[in-house]
């Protein structure tokens, strides 16, 4: 049973652009606090993506899973990981989830809220840029653990020393 929570979810926002640093380190340390929870429970989240976390009525973002409704997407490499015996979509999924490990662990848990921070970070549309290459490519990139990503702070520099290098300790 989940809680009536009125709000929008983080994809939602996301579609006017990316976030303010500020705003982001905000909320991550609630969802961080969040997955803490739920981990100290021994409960994994192993979907966690921006349709997933919901900004209530005061902006402080709630974990769902499932996720609230969305409308269809066309196929692509999220029908080619379901045919693979994948569940999820492929650009959130940590490199465990892609190997299709049988232990979940809370580090695939922030391994996929790195993905969000660097989404909420560069927005969507510059998303694919922290592998270097388009997002077709991400399965192969998330396996290969030689593979590191681009620090946000390269791409942007905007984002600060310090949250890139959070985020890419998030992504190893």
């Amino acid at each position: 049973v989940y809680d009536r929570v009125e709000g929008r979810t983080l994809d939602q926002i996301l579609a006017a652009g990316p976030l303010e640093e500020e705003q982001v380190v905000s909320h991550l340390e609630s969802i961080t606090h969040g997955l803490a929870a739920l981990h100290s429970a021994g409960i994994f989240h192993r979907g966690l993506r921006p349709d997933r976390i919901v900004l209530d009525a005061r902006g402080i973002p709630r974990l769902f899973d499932p996720p609230p409704p969305r409308p269809p997407r066309q196929s692509g490499d999220e029908e080619t990981l379901r045919e693979k015996g994948l569940k999820g979509e492929v650009r959130y999924m940590a490199p465990e989830a892609c190997l299709a490990q049988e232990d979940t662990t809370p580090a695939m848990d922030f391994y996929s809220l790195g993905i969000v921070a660097c989404e909420t970070l560069l927005g969507d549309q510059n998303l694919h840029l922290i592998a270097g290459e388009t997002v077709k490519f991400w399965l192969n990139w998330h396996i290969d653990l030689y593979k590191k990503a681009v620090p946000l702070a390269e791409i942007d520099r905007s984002i600060s020393a310090s949250v890139s290098d959070v985020v890419a300790k998030m992504l190893e």
